[in-house]
């Protein structure tokens, strides 16, 4: 970043934190793509401190990210989908 603006192209260099309820808790994997976490406000704070004081792990998270986003395709999620309905009907 420079100027407090993010360069053209750059990768974000972000950290997911999840709450482990819901869907996309089938999506981020503890410290490998991102950090799940118990849905309070205590959890979730000590889930923070190391994203704010460890500069080497929101990269890793990011990467992480990156690679789950790469695997995660409308056409794969069609095929994963597709075979609902036919289990519904029998």
């Amino acid at each position: 970043m420079t100027g407090g603006r993010r360069r053209r192209g750059a990768p974000l260099r972000i950290a997911i934190l999840k709450p482990n309820v819901g869907g996309l808790t089938a999506l981020v994997s503890d410290d490998v793509d991102g950090l799940v976490t118990e849905p309070t406000g205590a959890a979730v704070a000590v889930a923070v401190e190391p994203i704010a004081s460890e500069p080497e792990l929101p990269e890793h998270l990011s990467r992480g990210a990156r690679a789950t986003a790469a695997r995660v395709t409308p056409a794969r999620a069609e095929d994963e989908l597709r075979p609902g309905p036919a289990r519904v009907r029998s």
